[in-house]
């Protein structure tokens, strides 16, 4: 069948409610049933559309409204740089048009639009890891999951106050995080307009925060989960956000934790930190479920944030300033992009003691083959360029290069994003 490029652009305020009712299709979860729910999420719709980053598009057939998407004009700290970065959230398809492209030409929609604002990056959050990485898309940090008991946290002797943060602490709150962002690999800046919108959207907000010299240093945002067996006194308290600067302001969080154990049965924390479970008493879950020979399960883990890499050329030039560990090596890398043919092809960078740039005048020490997506995964800092090389994804010309290369592309942890969109 012979399918009819589709036009995608602004969508206008008037066609909000048909976008709504197209996503309470495509994601049931949502319960968007009922007139009076569906109007309730037009209106945080709007609400959220008043921060300046956010942009819906529609895609439309024959003025009919098929489709749409919420784009996100991000920063994203790389490997101590900063960039621009486009977010693409909430896209979603009308039921009787799936199966038509649909998805392609938002998707093309999205890339072209911040490859030609001069990002060189961008970031979603998957429905399906395979639907987007057959477009190019990498693979992002991992994520696990404890369920801790309240009692196995560290408890400061003499304990460390917290305070109860509201709405009035939005700027400190984003102060905070950025400062965190800042130390982080992966994560996407706040701004105080867009976390004032999400606080004043989340329900029951609960935050509490800790203070060094007047400056908040750390905090954790939680919500309550009733027991699966209805006993009203059963609780598990979800940390949400978990952000501190600090040895001092983690401990004192995990204190906080500690001291609900009378009223909280587990507490449920999704961190990208491998060694968490060297920090607590017992890091076991409630499963029981122990892999042969004799291995306790602690956590699962679940990959979610997924990168693309939008102009392989400009990256380099905007990575200029990052840290890619003291190598000095000249690599060409063959890049394979039948998405963005545009991007397919050779380039020559140059890593002088770990600081990137392009010569193509340079004769390379090694040639990199790799699809588009495990560049995206090497520069985000979430792949093992060695384990890629073994796995068959990835080929170099020069095995001598491979310890170098891989050294090249470590990061001292797994990228972290705690931006919903």
């Amino acid at each position: 069948m012979f399918f009819v490029s589709m036009p995608v652009k602004t969508l206008p305020d008037e066609h909000l409610p048909e976008f709504v009712r197209i996503v309470g299709d495509a994601y049931p979860a949502m319960d968007l049933n009922t007139p009076v729910e569906r109007e309730k999420a037009v209106e945080r719709f709007r609400a959220q559309n008043r921060d300046e980053r956010n942009h819906m598009f529609g895609c439309y057939r024959d003025d009919r409204l098929v489709g749409g998407v919420r784009l996100h004009d991000f920063q994203l700290h790389l490997r101590g740089a900063l960039m621009a970065c486009g977010g693409g959230g909430m896209l979603a398809v009308d039921l009787p048009y799936k199966k038509q492209h649909v998805a392609k030409e938002i998707m093309q929609f999205f890339f072209g639009r911040y490859r030609q604002q001069e990002a060189s990056m961008a970031a979603l959050w998957p429905f399906r890891p395979d639907f987007y990485r057959k477009m190019g898309v990498g693979y992002g940090g991992k994520i696990s999951e404890y369920h801790i008991a309240p009692s196995s946290f560290p408890l400061i002797d003499p304990p460390q106050p917290v305070k109860r943060l509201t709405i009035d602490d939005c700027e400190a709150v984003v102060d905070c995080f950025n400062e965190y962002a800042m130390m982080v690999n992966g994560m996407i800046l706040e701004t105080v307009p867009g976390r004032r919108i999400r606080m004043e959207q989340t329900q029951s907000l609960r935050m509490v925060g800790f203070e060094q010299d007047g400056k908040l240093r750390g905090y954790i945002q939680y919500a309550f989960r009733k027991d699966k067996t209805g006993n009203f006194l059963v609780n598990d308290l979800i940390v949400q956000e978990f952000v501190y600067l600090t040895r001092e302001s983690l401990l004192a969080l995990c204190s906080f934790l500690r001291v609900q154990a009378d009223q909280v049965n587990r507490v449920v924390i999704r961190t990208h930190e491998d060694d968490l479970h060297h920090l607590l008493f017992d890091p076991r879950n409630a499963s029981g479920h122990l892999i042969p020979p004799v291995y306790h399960e602690i956590h699962t883990t679940g990959i979610g944030i997924m990168y693309r890499v939008l102009d392989v050329n400009r990256l380099w030039a905007q990575l200029s300033e990052a840290k890619f560990n003291d190598e000095s090596l000249t690599v060409t890398f063959q890049v394979h992009d039948t998405f963005m043919p545009e991007n397919d092809g050779p380039i020559t960078v140059v890593f002088d003691h770990g600081k990137p740039s392009l010569d193509s005048q340079i004769a390379a020490d090694v040639t990199v083959g790799l699809d588009v997506c495990d560049l995206a995964s090497l520069i985000v800092g979430s792949a093992d360029l060695s384990s890629l090389v073994r796995y068959g994804r990835v080929t170099i010309d020069n095995s001598e290069c491979i310890r170098p290369l891989t050294r090249l592309f470590l990061t001292d942890h797994q990228p972290l994003c705690l931006t919903p969109f």
